[in-house]
């Protein structure tokens, strides 16, 4: 059964299983419930009246975010190369 159906099975529910975990990573309660708003305010509330106002803040978080996805999405390509017909190689 592992070297029969289980490659096959993974190979079908691959892309599947990559979108999904993407879409779980970008739309979690966390990722949403702290949102640049609420970043930005904090931060705005804990700085000195003479500071500048960090508005790279926002940036950084969608930075991190579009670099977790992009993560997530070349472990999915890794794993469908290695799960690839071998006739299509």
């Amino acid at each position: 059964m592992r070297y029969v159906l289980m490659p096959q099975a993974i190979r079908n529910a691959l892309p599947a299983l990559v979108n999904h975990s993407v879409s779980l990573f970008k739309n979690s309660s966390l990722a949403m419930a702290i949102g640049a708003a609420e970043l930005t305010h904090a931060v705005e509330g804990d700085r000195e009246p003479e500071l500048p106002r960090l508005r790279v803040l926002p940036a950084g978080d969608a930075c991190c975010t579009w670099l977790i996805s992009l993560l997530i999405m070349a472990v999915g390509a890794w794993l469908g190369r290695r799960y690839r017909v071998a006739a299509a190689r």
